[in-house]
């Protein structure tokens, strides 16, 4: 099968354990993305979800609607996204050489790129500790880096 370029996925959620699904991709003009990591606040109120060169969008009201994280200069691919258990602290990774932070639930962004080696890695995947205090963040080339606080 050829692909297009239309390639997009589907977000959905559960609130038992598993045992059932609801569909929760967002709907509209522009939200025809392929997601590629998708992360919640302990409560499930705050999703966030990277969309590889789409960008990230953000729910803050359990995925009932949506809207799009502005980071400038936006630097690519996003890769991974992590949620501290409140949902007011998100890493995001990108595949463009940066990390982002946001502190305020997806409003606004702050980039936290480790000097001297970050601009050189494409991060893959990231995790951040319930209080949002503790980062980590993985490489694609196997390195791993961390942070004590955030």
């Amino acid at each position: 099968m050829t692909n297009s370029g239309n390639i997009s996925g589907n977000i959905y959620k559960s609130s038992d354990y598993g045992a059932t699904w609801t569909d929760a991709t967002p709907s509209g003009t522009g939200y025809n993305l392929f997601y590629t990591d998708i992360t919640t606040s302990s409560d499930g109120s705050v999703i966030a979800a990277t969309a590889g060169s789409s960008g990230i969008i953000i729910s803050r009201d359990s995925g009932a609607t949506w809207s799009r994280a502005t980071i400038s200069p936006d630097p690519g691919s996003w890769a991974g996204v992590a949620s501290s258990g409140d949902g007011t602290r998100i890493i995001a990774a990108s595949t463009g050489k940066a990390l982002y932070l946001s502190t305020d639930s997806g409003a606004t962004w702050q980039n936290q790129t480790p000097i001297g080696i970050g601009y050189k890695l494409n991060w893959s995947a990231v995790s951040i500790s319930t209080d949002g205090t503790k980062i980590i963040g993985l490489v694609n080339n196997a390195s791993v880096y961390g942070s004590n606080s955030a």
